[in-house]
């Protein structure tokens, strides 16, 4: 918990888990106060834009009798306030050369954003801007690496290494000793079974089982998981 204070955060850029980081700040006692965008919205036709999505939840806040609306501002005029807590509101590889302007021009940090009904060991090691869903256990000797994502009802067992900008799925099962490279993506329900290694940039599709080491770039898919194609992550 991030205590009784309201806590302000301040989002840059989105994704379709906006919800689910709201939900996260909710759940640690704080508030959205603000989301800084860069770009136009990227939803592809038939997903919900962004627009409609802080349409919704200021709606909400205001029928809540809640005072702070979500406020929307570009880049161009961002400046930090004392007090905020700063995060990042997608993920993948493309979050780095913004995290290092923010660095060099405001001097600013990420924040870890936790549920509070995750269970993370003490024994591990915690990058910056990692984002950990509801449900979430994270067992001893664990390493989450910067701006990772683990998400909803996620095991990661011992002794595990969830490389930088990586993204586990839903409900996915990561096995003791497995190492996650950078930039990976492991799908909703995936398993992967103990000591595998998944390469740099690989994406193990939705409901995989992987018995065998993933090359980096690589897509699998499949029970046991075979190789589809190589693999570029959007972005």
């Amino acid at each position: 918990m991030l205590g009784s204070r309201k806590i302000a955060f301040v989002m840059f850029g989105q994704s379709q888990r906006f919800g689910d980081y709201l939900d996260i700040i909710n759940g640690c006692g704080g508030f959205l106060s603000k989301v800084v965008v860069n770009m136009e919205d990227p939803a592809p036709a038939g997903v919900r834009r962004f627009d409609d999505r802080i349409r919704d939840a200021n709606q909400f806040l205001e029928r809540s009798g809640l005072a702070h609306p979500i406020e929307v501002e570009t880049m161009a005029v961002f400046l930090p306030k004392a007090g905020e807590r700063y995060l990042v509101g997608f993920g993948g590889v493309q979050v780095a050369p913004l995290q290092e302007m923010l660095r060099e021009k405001f001097d600013v940090s990420f924040e870890n954003l936790i549920h509070p009904s995750a269970v993370i060991s003490p024994f591990g090691r915690r990058g910056q801007g990692i984002i950990v869903g509801a449900g979430v256990v994270v067992a001893s000797g664990v390493t989450l690496g910067d701006f990772c994502s683990v998400n909803r009802a996620c095991s990661i067992g011992h002794d595990a290494t969830i490389g930088a900008y990586t993204h586990i799925g839903p409900g996915a099962n990561v096995a003791s000793g497995v190492i996650v490279g950078d930039g990976a993506v492991v799908g909703i329900g995936a398993t992967i079974i103990e000591n595998i290694r998944i390469g740099e940039g690989a994406f193990v599709a939705a409901g995989a089982v992987v018995t065998r080491d993933v090359r980096r770039g690589s897509m699998v898919a499949g029970t046991p998981a075979k190789h589809k194609k190589m693999w570029k992550r959007p972005g």
